[in-house]
């Protein structure tokens, strides 16, 4: 009689160890805490990975604190150029990098928060308006915000006189 369900050894085939808390959190220190190359080290997809840190109150502090870590040497490096401008380039733009993608909550972002102003909310209304590039006043904000407007009040009438 054959069993079903039952995992057969293919010749050739390597089997991969078993994953653990404790090596899932060593590949994450190891990574900094990006769970992508964790999953690289282990050799592993990367939804695994995430699932097992969604899981593990443990997993997430071990993620939590690498990205703190990498926060703080990104910040530190800033404040090295800053102090004696003695950094490269490549690493200040890396060091930028990090901050606006891991430590946007402590404000360290270039979006542009808007209340009432263009994008077409009314007064009282809040939202977030991403301009194609950086302005360097707010008149410059303003003419981007205004030109943004226009270009999407023009793809706005053109979806509209498809329709008809």
């Amino acid at each position: 009689m054959v069993q079903k369900n039952r995992r057969v050894n293919k010749p050739g085939r390597r089997r991969l160890k078993p994953l653990s808390e404790s090596r899932v959190a060593e590949a994450l220190r190891a990574s900094g805490g990006i769970g992508s190359h964790a999953a690289r080290l282990l050799d592993r997809h990367p939804s695994r990975i995430s699932q097992m840190i969604g899981e593990s109150e443990y997993l997430q502090e071990v993620r939590e604190e690498e990205s703190e870590k990498l926060i703080a040497l990104a910040k530190s490096s800033i404040r090295e150029f800053l102090e004696s401008g003695k950094l490269t380039y490549n690493r200040l733009l890396a060091s930028m990098f990090t901050l606006k993608t891991l430590a946007k909550g402590e404000g360290w972002s270039e979006r542009l928060e808007t209340i009432g102003v263009h994008a077409h909310l009314t007064p009282g209304e809040s939202g977030v308006l991403l301009l194609p590039q950086p302005a360097s006043s707010l008149d410059d904000w303003e003419v981007l915000a205004s030109q943004w407007d226009q270009q999407k009040q023009i793809e706005y009438d053109a979806d509209y006189e498809e329709e008809d």
